[in-house]
């Protein structure tokens, strides 16, 4: 059931480490404590969503538990704010590409009006040399 255990999508990291060292408290209450400690370090792990993330907290290397919870904490809060940052250049791009956009075609609203102004005085002036 501990190998068994992943991280749910409204759960935090908190609770999982917390549920994690509850369940290895439960499943191995004879073992050495730093046994213990390296079990729910390892199923913690495991438990992560997104093998990036996981990867990134594995390379740290943190020798306990509450290391490797707060390095996860940390590593969310981290790519939630990179997040965060492209979503606000996705939007001032956008925004931009929108403003583009709009100049274009006003503009080429006022070379359909200059060229219906030009065609008209040409065609009066046409007119008017014919008389």
């Amino acid at each position: 059931m501990l190998s068994d255990r992943r991280q749910k999508e409204s759960e935090t990291l908190g609770e999982l480490g917390q549920y994690i060292r509850r369940l290895t408290n439960l499943a191995y209450p004879a073992t050495p404590a730093d046994l213990k400690e390296t079990l729910s370090k390892v199923q913690f792990i495991d438990a992560i969503q997104g093998a990036d993330t996981r990867l990134h907290i594995k390379q740290a290397r943190s020798v306990n538990l509450n290391d490797v919870i707060r390095h996860a904490v940390e590593l969310a809060a981290f790519n939630r704010a990179e997040r965060a940052k492209s979503d606000s250049y996705v939007a001032a791009v956008s925004s931009d590409a929108d403003t583009s956009t709009k100049h274009i075609y006003q503009r080429q609203m006022m070379i359909d009006m200059l060229e219906q102004r030009f065609d008209l005085f040409m065609s009066v002036a046409g007119t008017s040399t014919e008389i």
